[in-house]
Protein backbone atom coordinates (compact mmCIF):
# COMPACT_ATOMS: atom_id res chain seq x y z
CA UNK A 1 0.00 0.00 0.00
CA UNK A 2 2.65 2.52 0.66
CA UNK A 3 4.51 1.72 -2.47
CA UNK A 4 1.28 2.53 -4.32
CA UNK A 5 0.88 5.70 -2.64
CA UNK A 6 4.60 6.41 -3.40
CA UNK A 7 3.99 6.13 -7.10
CA UNK A 8 1.14 7.84 -7.23
CA UNK A 9 3.06 10.72 -5.87
CA UNK A 10 5.95 10.70 -8.21
CA UNK A 11 3.28 10.57 -10.72
CA UNK A 12 1.67 13.43 -9.36
CA UNK A 13 4.79 15.50 -9.49
CA UNK A 14 5.50 14.71 -12.89
CA UNK A 15 2.37 16.18 -13.78
CA UNK A 16 2.76 18.89 -11.89
CA UNK A 17 6.35 19.47 -13.32
CA UNK A 18 4.48 19.41 -16.91
CA UNK A 19 1.70 21.63 -16.01
CA UNK A 20 4.56 24.09 -14.50
CA UNK A 21 6.26 23.73 -17.72
CA UNK A 22 3.65 24.31 -19.98
CA UNK A 23 2.48 27.52 -17.98
CA UNK A 24 6.60 28.53 -18.70
CA UNK A 25 6.15 28.08 -22.82
CA UNK A 26 2.82 29.71 -22.45
CA UNK A 27 4.23 33.13 -20.62
CA UNK A 28 7.77 32.87 -22.87
CA UNK A 29 5.59 32.29 -26.01
CA UNK A 30 3.37 35.69 -25.23
CA UNK A 31 6.53 38.06 -23.34
CA UNK A 32 9.64 36.58 -25.94
CA UNK A 33 7.54 38.50 -29.55
CA UNK A 34 7.10 41.97 -27.19
CA UNK A 35 10.86 42.19 -26.43
CA UNK A 36 11.80 41.23 -30.10
CA UNK A 37 9.76 44.29 -31.53
CA UNK A 38 11.41 46.38 -28.94
CA UNK A 39 14.56 45.01 -29.67
CA UNK A 40 14.31 45.74 -33.70
CA UNK A 41 12.74 49.44 -32.49
CA UNK A 42 16.35 50.18 -30.46
CA UNK A 43 17.91 49.03 -33.45
CA UNK A 44 16.23 51.24 -35.89
CA UNK A 45 16.72 53.93 -33.84
CA UNK A 46 20.80 53.29 -33.60
CA UNK A 47 20.46 53.06 -37.57
CA UNK A 48 18.59 55.70 -37.79
CA UNK A 49 21.34 58.08 -35.53
CA UNK A 50 24.00 56.37 -37.52
CA UNK A 51 22.87 57.42 -40.76
CA UNK A 52 22.44 60.89 -39.60
CA UNK A 53 25.62 61.12 -38.66
CA UNK A 54 27.07 59.35 -41.67
CA UNK A 55 24.37 62.45 -43.36
CA UNK A 56 26.18 64.88 -41.48
CA UNK A 57 29.81 63.49 -42.32
CA UNK A 58 28.79 63.29 -46.15
CA UNK A 59 27.35 66.84 -46.03
CA UNK A 60 30.73 68.44 -44.69
CA UNK A 61 32.76 66.45 -47.20
CA UNK A 62 30.60 67.71 -49.52
CA UNK A 63 31.00 71.48 -48.45
CA UNK A 64 34.34 70.84 -47.81
CA UNK A 65 34.67 69.34 -51.89
CA UNK A 66 32.81 72.33 -53.06
CA UNK A 67 35.16 74.83 -51.37
CA UNK A 68 37.77 73.03 -52.71
CA UNK A 69 36.15 72.97 -55.95
CA UNK A 70 35.96 76.86 -56.01
CA UNK A 71 39.66 77.20 -54.74
CA UNK A 72 40.98 74.83 -57.56
CA UNK A 73 38.92 76.86 -60.19
CA UNK A 74 39.95 80.14 -58.68
CA UNK A 75 43.39 78.68 -58.87
CA UNK A 76 43.10 77.94 -62.38
CA UNK A 77 41.61 80.73 -63.43
CA UNK A 78 44.31 82.63 -61.85
CA UNK A 79 47.00 80.20 -63.33
CA UNK A 80 45.65 80.44 -66.83
CA UNK A 81 45.81 84.46 -66.53
CA UNK A 82 49.30 84.01 -65.41
CA UNK A 83 49.53 81.91 -68.39
CA UNK A 84 48.13 84.06 -70.81
CA UNK A 85 49.92 87.25 -69.80
CA UNK A 86 53.53 84.98 -69.78
CA UNK A 87 52.32 83.63 -73.35
CA UNK A 88 51.31 87.36 -74.65
CA UNK A 89 54.81 88.73 -73.46
CA UNK A 90 56.95 85.31 -74.60
CA UNK A 91 54.76 86.27 -78.41
CA UNK A 92 55.39 90.06 -78.03
CA UNK A 93 58.94 89.20 -77.83
CA UNK A 94 58.52 86.64 -80.35
CA UNK A 95 57.42 89.28 -82.73
CA UNK A 96 59.98 91.92 -81.63
CA UNK A 97 62.67 89.18 -82.26
CA UNK A 98 61.17 88.47 -85.39
CA UNK A 99 60.78 92.50 -86.82
CA UNK A 100 64.34 92.92 -86.01
CA UNK A 101 65.97 90.37 -87.32
CA UNK A 102 63.67 91.25 -90.75
CA UNK A 103 64.54 94.94 -90.70
CA UNK A 104 68.46 93.66 -90.08
CA UNK A 105 68.25 91.42 -93.22
CA UNK A 106 66.19 94.18 -95.06
CA UNK A 107 69.09 96.67 -94.20
CA UNK A 108 71.84 94.09 -95.33
CA UNK A 109 69.88 93.53 -98.78
CA UNK A 110 69.55 97.01 -99.31
CA UNK A 111 72.84 97.35 -98.56
CA UNK A 112 75.90 94.92 -98.81
CA UNK A 113 73.66 93.14 -101.56
CA UNK A 114 73.32 95.73 -103.42
CA UNK A 115 76.14 97.64 -103.57
CA UNK A 116 77.52 93.67 -104.49
CA UNK A 117 75.36 93.34 -107.43
CA UNK A 118 75.43 96.90 -108.84
CA UNK A 119 79.37 96.87 -108.64
CA UNK A 120 79.51 93.44 -110.39
CA UNK A 121 76.85 95.01 -113.14
CA UNK A 122 78.63 97.77 -113.63
CA UNK A 123 82.13 96.42 -113.11
CA UNK A 124 81.48 93.90 -115.61
CA UNK A 125 79.79 96.24 -118.05
CA UNK A 126 82.84 98.38 -117.91
CA UNK A 127 84.80 95.51 -118.95
CA UNK A 128 82.90 94.54 -121.65
CA UNK A 129 82.98 98.16 -123.51
CA UNK A 130 86.38 98.17 -122.74
CA UNK A 131 87.75 94.97 -124.47
CA UNK A 132 84.28 94.37 -126.85
CA UNK A 133 83.66 98.00 -127.28
CA UNK A 134 85.18 98.85 -130.97
CA UNK A 135 86.16 101.94 -129.85
CA UNK A 136 87.50 103.56 -133.70
CA UNK A 137 87.28 107.01 -133.65
CA UNK A 138 86.83 106.65 -137.67
CA UNK A 139 84.03 104.46 -136.93
CA UNK A 140 80.52 106.14 -135.99
CA UNK A 141 79.46 105.45 -132.62
CA UNK A 142 76.20 103.88 -133.75
CA UNK A 143 78.16 100.94 -136.06
CA UNK A 144 80.39 100.63 -132.43
CA UNK A 145 77.47 100.03 -130.53
CA UNK A 146 75.97 97.81 -132.94
CA UNK A 147 79.09 95.90 -133.34
CA UNK A 148 79.89 95.46 -129.22
CA UNK A 149 75.92 94.32 -128.77
CA UNK A 150 76.23 91.28 -131.54
CA UNK A 151 79.61 90.39 -129.94
CA UNK A 152 78.50 90.61 -126.38
CA UNK A 153 74.78 89.26 -127.14
CA UNK A 154 76.50 86.43 -128.93
CA UNK A 155 78.77 85.77 -126.15
CA UNK A 156 76.29 85.73 -123.76
CA UNK A 157 73.46 83.42 -125.70
CA UNK A 158 76.27 81.17 -126.08
CA UNK A 159 77.14 80.76 -122.85
CA UNK A 160 73.43 80.86 -121.00
CA UNK A 161 72.36 78.42 -123.69
CA UNK A 162 75.53 75.79 -122.71
CA UNK A 163 74.16 76.70 -118.72
CA UNK A 164 70.58 75.54 -119.57
CA UNK A 165 70.74 72.69 -121.01
CA UNK A 166 72.89 71.75 -118.46
CA UNK A 167 70.34 72.42 -116.03
CA UNK A 168 68.13 70.60 -117.78
CA UNK A 169 69.83 67.58 -118.02
CA UNK A 170 70.54 67.43 -113.96
CA UNK A 171 66.80 67.98 -113.65
CA UNK A 172 65.68 65.57 -116.13
CA UNK A 173 68.34 62.85 -115.14
CA UNK A 174 67.04 63.62 -111.22
CA UNK A 175 70.72 63.85 -110.38
CA UNK A 176 69.88 67.04 -107.98
CA UNK A 177 67.65 64.62 -105.94
CA UNK A 178 70.61 61.59 -105.42
CA UNK A 179 73.33 63.96 -104.79
CA UNK A 180 71.33 65.48 -102.05
CA UNK A 181 70.65 62.05 -100.62
CA UNK A 182 74.32 61.20 -100.48
CA UNK A 183 75.64 64.83 -99.51
CA UNK A 184 73.33 65.67 -97.83
CA UNK A 185 71.54 69.60 -97.55
CA UNK A 186 74.65 71.53 -95.84
CA UNK A 187 78.18 71.29 -95.41
CA UNK A 188 77.63 71.85 -91.94
CA UNK A 189 75.44 68.77 -91.48
CA UNK A 190 78.18 66.62 -92.64
CA UNK A 191 81.11 67.77 -90.34
CA UNK A 192 78.94 67.35 -87.24
CA UNK A 193 78.26 64.05 -88.01
CA UNK A 194 81.43 63.21 -87.01
CA UNK A 195 85.04 62.61 -89.18
CA UNK A 196 85.81 59.18 -90.74
CA UNK A 197 87.34 57.84 -94.08
CA UNK A 198 83.95 57.82 -95.93
CA UNK A 199 82.63 61.38 -94.14
CA UNK A 200 85.68 63.49 -95.24
CA UNK A 201 85.40 61.74 -98.95
CA UNK A 202 81.78 63.81 -98.62
CA UNK A 203 83.45 66.57 -97.28
CA UNK A 204 85.84 66.50 -100.44
CA UNK A 205 82.95 66.25 -102.35
CA UNK A 206 80.63 68.90 -100.91
CA UNK A 207 83.75 71.41 -101.18
CA UNK A 208 84.07 71.19 -104.46
CA UNK A 209 80.33 70.81 -105.38
CA UNK A 210 80.28 74.28 -103.71
CA UNK A 211 83.36 75.83 -105.61
CA UNK A 212 82.11 74.52 -108.82
CA UNK A 213 78.54 76.23 -108.02
CA UNK A 214 79.84 79.68 -107.25
CA UNK A 215 82.20 79.63 -110.07
CA UNK A 216 78.91 78.34 -112.41
CA UNK A 217 77.03 81.56 -110.67
CA UNK A 218 79.78 83.99 -111.55
CA UNK A 219 79.99 82.36 -115.27
CA UNK A 220 75.96 82.84 -115.56
CA UNK A 221 76.15 86.03 -114.12
CA UNK A 222 78.89 87.26 -116.76
CA UNK A 223 77.03 85.77 -119.74
CA UNK A 224 73.87 87.92 -118.20
CA UNK A 225 75.26 91.04 -118.32
CA UNK A 226 77.00 90.47 -121.99
CA UNK A 227 73.15 89.98 -123.30
CA UNK A 228 72.05 93.11 -120.87
CA UNK A 229 74.81 95.06 -122.57
CA UNK A 230 74.09 93.49 -126.21
CA UNK A 231 70.43 94.06 -126.29
CA UNK A 232 71.31 97.25 -125.05
CA UNK A 233 73.85 98.81 -127.32
CA UNK A 234 71.99 97.15 -130.17
CA UNK A 235 69.04 99.41 -129.22
CA UNK A 236 71.44 102.58 -128.99
CA UNK A 237 72.85 101.27 -132.06
CA UNK A 238 69.82 100.71 -134.61
CA UNK A 239 66.52 103.06 -132.64
CA UNK A 240 68.88 105.68 -131.25
CA UNK A 241 69.66 107.46 -134.57
CA UNK A 242 66.31 106.97 -136.21
CA UNK A 243 64.17 108.74 -133.07
CA UNK A 244 66.33 110.43 -130.83
CA UNK A 245 66.42 114.51 -131.04
CA UNK A 246 70.07 115.56 -128.94
CA UNK A 247 71.60 113.74 -126.49
CA UNK A 248 68.39 112.73 -124.91
CA UNK A 249 67.22 109.14 -125.20
CA UNK A 250 63.84 110.08 -123.69
CA UNK A 251 62.22 108.72 -127.38
CA UNK A 252 63.92 105.81 -127.44
CA UNK A 253 63.70 105.09 -124.19
CA UNK A 254 60.04 105.12 -123.85
CA UNK A 255 60.17 103.21 -127.19
CA UNK A 256 62.05 100.21 -125.66
CA UNK A 257 60.56 100.18 -122.09
CA UNK A 258 56.90 99.78 -123.79
CA UNK A 259 58.59 97.20 -125.84
CA UNK A 260 59.71 95.16 -122.95
CA UNK A 261 56.52 95.76 -120.48
CA UNK A 262 54.54 94.54 -123.71
CA UNK A 263 56.82 90.98 -124.36
CA UNK A 264 56.98 90.52 -120.28
CA UNK A 265 53.13 90.87 -119.92
CA UNK A 266 52.53 88.44 -123.11
CA UNK A 267 54.40 85.78 -121.85
CA UNK A 268 53.70 85.54 -118.27
CA UNK A 269 56.67 86.98 -116.98
CA UNK A 270 56.81 90.51 -115.93
CA UNK A 271 58.53 89.35 -112.47
CA UNK A 272 61.78 88.67 -114.14
CA UNK A 273 62.16 92.06 -114.00
CA UNK A 274 63.20 91.72 -110.32
CA UNK A 275 66.80 91.82 -109.67
CA UNK A 276 68.22 93.04 -106.50
CA UNK A 277 67.87 94.54 -104.17
CA UNK A 278 64.01 93.57 -104.63
CA UNK A 279 65.31 89.84 -104.23
CA UNK A 280 68.15 88.33 -103.02
CA UNK A 281 69.07 84.83 -103.23
CA UNK A 282 71.00 83.08 -100.50
CA UNK A 283 73.95 80.36 -101.18
CA UNK A 284 73.15 77.98 -98.33
CA UNK A 285 72.24 74.88 -100.52
CA UNK A 286 75.08 72.48 -101.36
CA UNK A 287 73.29 69.99 -103.38
CA UNK A 288 73.55 71.02 -106.69
CA UNK A 289 70.73 73.52 -107.21
CA UNK A 290 73.28 76.23 -107.32
CA UNK A 291 73.43 74.46 -111.38
CA UNK A 292 69.75 75.07 -112.30
CA UNK A 293 68.70 78.24 -114.13
CA UNK A 294 64.98 79.06 -114.06
CA UNK A 295 63.88 79.27 -117.50
CA UNK A 296 60.60 79.95 -119.12
CA UNK A 297 57.70 77.57 -118.96
CA UNK A 298 54.44 78.98 -120.24
CA UNK A 299 54.23 75.86 -122.49
CA UNK A 300 54.83 73.56 -119.25
CA UNK A 301 52.01 75.25 -117.74
CA UNK A 302 49.40 75.17 -120.18
CA UNK A 303 49.92 71.94 -121.01
CA UNK A 304 49.87 70.95 -117.16
CA UNK A 305 46.55 73.22 -116.52
CA UNK A 306 45.34 71.24 -120.20
CA UNK A 307 45.78 67.57 -118.16
CA UNK A 308 44.38 68.92 -114.87
CA UNK A 309 41.45 70.21 -117.24
CA UNK A 310 40.76 66.65 -119.20
CA UNK A 311 40.78 64.99 -115.46
CA UNK A 312 38.18 67.39 -114.38
CA UNK A 313 36.25 66.78 -117.79
CA UNK A 314 36.17 63.07 -117.02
Amino acid sequence: MNESFSNDGVVLEQQQQEIVKDNLTVNCSTINPLKEEEVDVILLEENIQLLEKQLFQLKKLLLSANKKRDFDEKCKLETNSNNKQRKDKNNSLLLLKKITIDLIEIIVTLSFVNIGVVSYWRGTWAILEAYLGFRDKSTDKYVQYIWSGWTCLAIGVIILLVCHVFSSLLCVTSIINKWSEKLGETLDTVISSGFTFNKVLKIVAVTLIFTLERLYTYIAGFATVCCWKGIWSLWDGYLSPVVDVGVTQEISGWITHSIGVFLLLITWNLRSILAPPSLALMDNNLNLRGFVCDKWTGITYLKDKYREYKKYKK
